[in-house]
């Protein structure tokens, strides 16, 4: 009987339960445990809601883990984030600069947030994580990083998971990367004009590796982003008109459409036999250009190659 009391006990321990925000402690703390019903703070297999006719500005100062969060009140977090199931909307209209990650086919938004800024004085990362994972901001107009050397914002996508930011137009400084990494992860920047990165450190770009997308089919200009992609398509470049500042392009395995690209000012790595299509790039000052494992590399219009004397610049092939 006690071996029953005990295994009935813990299961109900490891599965979720629905906790409800009352305001009943100081009306603003997370971890004050008289702010909840049943006056127990919620752990990380619990499912919370926080919606409160006094519209609070609630506070959390640590860590967070959750298996879900709707909350229609302005939050603050002090730490990470972490939402590992269900359904997750979250009205804050203000960005915490913490990191968040979402696993488990948990489906997370956040409908209020226009502008995702990370500021200085430490990493932070955006993280789906697994398949039907996905992380949603579906107001957001612009995306900023800082343009410290060791303030990196990375915004990954990993085995299968999304993270989308469908209406965001421009990236507009600092150390920004996105990275699609394994099959089916993907990441929305259908509407991702322009992108400036950071000129003091390559991290700042896109990735898209082992299957991953990076959805960007309107982008136009890079500005001191790398662009790694190891599949054709699996970044979309076929607006891009121009790519300068410091960053790398490098480009893995079969035909690459570049073909609005016109200016150039970066290097390029290209090798496992792809193929760029670059009909329209004329202007290369200051290029280098390095082509492995059967690459190939036509440039019609290109007459004239120029160096500036503050930069290295190589043309490399190892064909014979």
């Amino acid at each position: 009987m006690k071996r029953f009391l005990f295994l009935t006990l813990l299961f109900a321990q490891l599965h979720a339960a629905n906790i409800s925000w009352d305001g009943g402690g100081d009306g603003t703390t997370w971890e004050d445990p008289l702010n909840w019903t049943g006056d127990v703070i919620p752990t990380a297999v619990d499912d919370v809601t926080i919606d409160s006719a006094a519209d609070p500005l609630v506070t959390v100062a640590n860590n967070l883990t959750l298996r879900s969060l709707n909350c229609e009140e302005e939050i603050t977090f002090g730490g990470n984030l972490t939402l590992t199931g269900g359904n997750s909307t979250i009205k804050t209209s203000t960005f915490s600069d913490r990191s968040i990650s979402v696993s488990g086919g948990a489906v997370v938004q956040f409908p209020n947030i226009t502008v995702v800024a990370h500021p200085a004085n430490r990493d932070s990362t955006l993280q789906a994580d697994g398949a039907g994972s996905r992380l949603v901001f579906p107001a957001a107009l612009s995306i900023s990083g800082s343009n410290g050397i060791s303030d990196d914002f990375f915004l990954r996508a990993t085995n299968g998971g999304q993270l989308e930011f469908p209406i965001a137009t421009e990236v507009t400084s600092g150390a920004v990367i996105f990275i699609a990494d394994g099959a089916e992860s993907r990441i929305d920047l259908t509407s991702l004009v322009t992108f400036s990165g950071n000129t003091f450190t390559t991290l700042s770009g896109f990735r898209a590796l082992n299957g991953g997308e990076v959805e960007s089919p309107a982008l136009t200009s890079v500005v001191a982003g790398e662009i790694t992609s190891d599949l054709p398509g699996a970044i979309d470049l076929a607006l891009v008109e121009a790519i300068s500042g410091s960053g790398d392009v490098t480009l893995t395995g079969g035909v690459h459409d570049l073909s609005s690209l016109t200016t150039f000012n970066a290097d390029f790595f290209i090798s496992g036999g792809s193929v760029p299509l670059l009909p329209l790039l004329s202007d290369l000052e200051n290029s280098s250009f390095a082509l492995t494992t059967g690459a190939d590399l036509t440039l019609p219009l290109v007459t004239t190659l120029n160096h500036n004397e503050n930069r290295d610049n190589t043309l490399a092939s190892d064909r014979d």
